[in-house]
């Protein structure tokens, strides 16, 4: 099976000269209505990406527990001193006892390392054991500092980074252990954290109403980005001990996993009903985890929002690297080229190789084009993800996929605005030369500009569809060949006095979060309200194994011949065969079987 899925996220340099358009590589400018330029006035009314139980098979489930992260010898909590007290918020982990905070119900653990600071020699190497706290018991009132990332012309962060964060209404509660929702954050994997806001000190991804109104324990977590995450190198593969580098950023969501497993109980939560979710390179990173023998038996259920499942061979990656090492690191040449790049500061690393995020590349030259993701011929991934999913090799879970109906209307990773038809014809012949001869004409003929309000909402429904819509039904088809699977498509166009957004990329985090009441000068309509509460009533509901409800409609597993799914829009409903010919379309480009 040909799977050139890379093709759907990349434009020739002419689309971007044609039509230049200002990019940003801020996150939440987009995902937020905050940021947005429609809000309502004070008076009130109304963040993405930039950009992406387990009951194992026996004959995937033995994966080598030494490679998943913390070493195995430190799986088991070490006997740090401190002392337990659920009841006034300390609870005692491996590294020795932890003070929470307490607001309207909800304990919250903020900025609790899971793994040793990754710098000095521990940069470019898998996480390890953290090791006791100097204080017990240590505070945990404030999130930890971001992974390092760009931010606008400058660098913010610290290496200091891999910490995770945990809401729960009953810690310690072990009579009625609750199920644990483990989000991952997206950002392409080089920008993004559990800390980003709406707000002044209002949190994106707060947990705590999840915590209060569903019954359940929330973790956000935060992993190495870009480079520092994810460089693959011919020298960085040749000193580890399994033969592989460039994922990084993964063994750390596995050790948070692995954190989660040990110290769940401890928090009230359930260590044998654990869901992971992520929206996009976070719904990547939970594909790829699905995907992976060395986070077997560390999760329950799994959601993408808006993700796909690639990957890229490690050879691949590696050449990657060394192109970009050469060109925009002082190391080059350098007798210890390791040595040399262990010393640099995390900011060089960012500055010099800032990866790319978006649908489009345009004009950048090679060096600069790299993708930050997983890396296949690895032990995280053996073969290509979509390979593992199409043999059923991965861990057999509920899994949600699902997206949004106008991904693309984001700025953040399409940056290209269009006026006129031609110039809409002119970007889609240039598209479609990618896919060969007659491809732009078939393009063109199931997406004419004439049945969209402009020609910029024609070509954001292409780049939807190629990158998101029918990535999402390629999944869910693989997956439901092996297990439950569901499948959901987010229409909801938030309200404000100024007209409705589009459902483009990440805006659904909001719903999701119910943080949509947290962002200043804005009251969501009561439909959004209504929204946000179904949906994490059945986020919820899937850690145990089944996204309903009792209350809801029922959402039946996906049947690949009906393509059913679960409309999130205005109202909850049910429907079949979502942009059935044009994903047939997108398929047959794509060569996909």
């Amino acid at each position: 099976m040909t799977r050139n899925l890379t093709r759907t996220l990349l434009l020739a340099a002419a689309l971007l000269s044609a039509c230049p358009a200002e990019s940003t590589t801020n996150p939440e400018d987009d995902a937020g209505l905050a940021a947005d330029a429609t809000l309502d006035p004070p008076d009130a009314t109304d963040s993405t990406d930039a950009t992406d139980a387990d009951v194992p098979d026996t004959d995937v489930a033995d994966a080598d527990a030494d490679d998943a992260g913390l070493d195995a010898d430190a799986a088991a909590p070490a006997a740090c001193p401190g002392d337990s007290d659920p009841a006034n918020g300390i609870v005692l982990t491996r590294d020795g006892a932890l003070e929470g905070a307490l607001d309207d119900g909800v304990w919250s653990f903020k900025g609790v390392p899971f793994a040793a600071p990754p710098v000095g020699d521990l940069r470019w190497q898998p996480p390890s054991p953290h090791g006791c706290h100097d204080a017990s018991p240590r505070p945990s009132v404030t999130f930890g500092p971001v992974c390092p990332q760009p931010d606008g012309d400058d660098v913010r962060g610290d290496e200091d980074c891999l910490t995770l964060n945990v809401w729960t209404a009953s810690p310690g509660d072990a009579d009625a252990p609750r199920p644990v929702l483990v989000f991952i954050h997206g950002g392409g994997n080089q920008i993004g954290s559990a800390s980003e806001e709406v707000g002044p000190g209002r949190a994106l991804y707060d947990g705590a109403r999840y915590a209060r109104d569903h019954d359940v324990v929330v973790v956000t977590l935060q992993y190495r980005l870009g480079a520092l995450g994810y460089l693959a190198l011919v020298d960085l593969t040749a000193e580890s001990r399994d033969a592989s580098s460039g994922t990084y950023g993964h063994l750390d969501q596995i050790a948070a996993l692995e954190w989660v497993r040990d110290h769940a109980a401890a928090f009230g939560g359930d260590p044998g009903r654990v869901m992971i979710f992520g929206e996009s390179a976070g719904a990547i990173n939970t594909c790829t985890l699905v995907a992976s023998p060395l986070a077997r038996g560390l999760f329950h259920a799994a959601l993408m929002q808006s993700g796909t499942c690639g990957s890229e061979p490690l050879a691949l990656k590696e050449t990657q690297g060394a192109a970009a090492v050469a060109t925009l690191t002082a190391c080059d040449g350098s007798a210890d080229l390791l040595a040399c790049l262990r010393a640099l500061p995390a900011s060089d690393l960012v500055e010099g190789i800032p990866g790319f995020v978006g649908l489009v590349r345009g004009d950048l030259p090679p060096e600069r084009a790299i993708t930050y993701g997983p890396a296949s011929g690895t032990p995280l991934l053996p073969r290509p993800t979509w390979d593992i999913l199409s043999d059923g090799d991965h861990a057999r879970v509920p899994l949600v996929v699902g997206s949004n109906a106008e991904e693309a209307a984001s700025k953040s990773i399409f940056p290209i605005e269009i006026q006129t038809a031609q110039q809409y014809t002119n970007l889609v012949n240039t598209y479609g030369a990618f896919f060969g001869p007659g491809s732009a004409e078939r393009i063109l003929t199931l997406y004419p500009v004439d049945d969209y309000d402009t020609p910029q909402d024609a070509l954001v429904q292409v780049f939807t569809d190629a990158s998101f819509t029918c990535s999402a039904r390629r999944i869910a088809r693989l997956a439901s060949a092996h297990g439950d699977t569901y499948r959901y498509f987010f229409t909801r166009r938030p309200e404000t006095r100024n007209g409705s957004l589009p459902a483009r990329h990440g805006i659904e985090l909001l719903h999701a979060f119910g943080t949509l009441s947290d962002i200043p000068l804005f009251t969501p309509r009561e439909a959004d309200l209504a929204l946000s509460r179904e949906m994490m009533s059945r986020w919820s509901a899937l850690a145990s194994g089944d996204p309903n409800h009792p209350e809801g409609l029922t959402w039946e597993p996906y049947d690949a011949a009906r393509d059913n799914h679960l409309v999130l829009g205005d109202e909850v409903t049910a429907a079949q065969g979502l942009r059935a010919a044009k994903c047939d379309l997108w398929d047959d480009l794509l060569g996909v079987d």
